[in-house]
């Protein structure tokens, strides 16, 4: 159901009720500002969330707790402070990009099945990157960096550049040269994050 820029401004009172066969559900560039514990009650076949652009300063810890099924959630361009992972179990992709307010997120096990990320901050993707040699198969199956505009002249992207601890699962700009050191040997097995110059990245 497709209910984009419809400036819908409340979730309140089950709104979703009687469409239990759902499973898309668009509601991006709209004025929705909280999300209570029973807006998707009802949706329990939904498995496409799209909730980016919006004025979410607050979801509900019970939110998402009525659509076990969700896969794909995009919460990017929000300014909620927390994000609660009930009901989350089976999330293939998330999207939390340009949320200043999002300073934690959760960790990789309360996500056991995710395959891709789109994060606001570097430092978030510290623990869902495969900290091992190459010969051990990383949990998730493809990571792309990207500096700050600042940084680099995105028009010259070079996705056949590999780098070399990760073969195919890594993708660099060619003129990266100043922080592609960051994946040294050393930065491998190190806890410390590396990302300090990214604006956002998705694995």
């Amino acid at each position: 159901s497709d209910l984009a820029s419809n400036k819908i401004d409340s979730l309140k009172d089950r709104p979703f009720r009687g469409m239990s066969q759902l499973h898309d559900l668009l509601l991006s560039h709209n004025e929705i500002e909280y999300i209570p514990h029973d807006s998707f009650t009802g949706l329990s076949k939904l498995q496409v969330l799209d909730l980016e652009s919006n004025r979410i300063s607050y979801i509900h810890q019970d939110a998402f707790a009525s659509v076990p099924n969700l896969q794909d959630l995009n919460l990017g361009n929000n300014v909620f402070p927390d994000l609660p992972h009930k009901g989350l179990k089976n999330l293939l992709h998330i999207k939390t990009f340009n949320n200043p307010n999002l300073k934690v997120f959760p960790p990789p096990e309360v996500f056991p099945k995710i395959q891709s990320l789109v994060l606001g901050y570097a430092y978030h993707c510290c623990a869902f990157l495969p900290l091992v040699p190459p010969s051990i198969s990383p949990q998730v199956q493809d990571l792309v960096i990207f500096p700050k505009p600042s940084e680099i002249d995105m028009s010259i992207w070079n996705s056949t550049n590999l780098f070399p601890y990760y073969g195919k699962y890594m993708y660099y700009p060619s003129n990266a040269t100043d922080w592609l050191q960051l994946f040294s040997s050393n930065s491998v097995n190190s806890t410390v994050s590396p990302f300090k110059h990214i604006e956002y990245c998705v694995t």
